[in-house]
């Protein structure tokens, strides 16, 4: 079964940190320092589980009184192309819009724009990142929850299954 699991930042945040080194540190070799920054602790984690097994995570935090910045989302190599990061996206821009957003954004590396795009982001001006990777801004407006209108499957794990 796939749960999705909410962790603030003063939680422990071990799953969602093996997580982020694994893709991002040792995959696409961002060092430790630029990826972990010290700011976890003003963001909510969310990581999906397939059973007890960390599959994916991601970050988001409140930027203005309605608006939340995502990030550091990654889905587990072997996990991709099953909707996991999908499913992760729409359960964060839900709890988002639930919480009062009406706006959310992120800095996306290029080859997940389109990614991004099928959710409803819309890419905005090139990012310039330390991690040399390029990026791309984007923002998501909540309001008309066109995620939930997007392509509305989900992983075949959560058919039936509620979070």
């Amino acid at each position: 079964m796939v749960c999705g699991k909410w962790r603030n930042g003063n939680e422990d945040l071990s799953d969602s940190y093996a997580l982020r080194r694994e893709v991002f540190v040792e995959e696409q070799g961002i060092s430790e320092k630029l990826e972990f920054t010290g700011d976890d602790g003003a963001y909510m984690h969310l990581v999906v589980y397939e059973g007890d097994m960390p599959v994916a995570t991601g970050r988001m935090r409140w930027i203005d009184h309605k608006t939340v910045a995502m990030g550091r989302i990654c889905v587990k190599k072997n996990k991709r192309g099953q909707k996991l990061g999908d499913f992760l996206v729409r359960i964060m821009m839900e709890k988002a819009f639930q919480e009062g957003a009406l706006t959310a954004v992120l800095d996306a590396q290029e080859q997940a724009v389109g990614f991004y795009e099928r959710l409803g982001f819309i890419k905005g001006d090139r990012v310039e990142e330390p991690t040399g990777i390029p990026h791309f801004q984007m923002r998501a407006d909540l309001i008309h929850r066109k995620w939930l209108n997007r392509f509305p499957s989900v992983p075949r794990q959560m058919q039936g299954k509620s979070v």
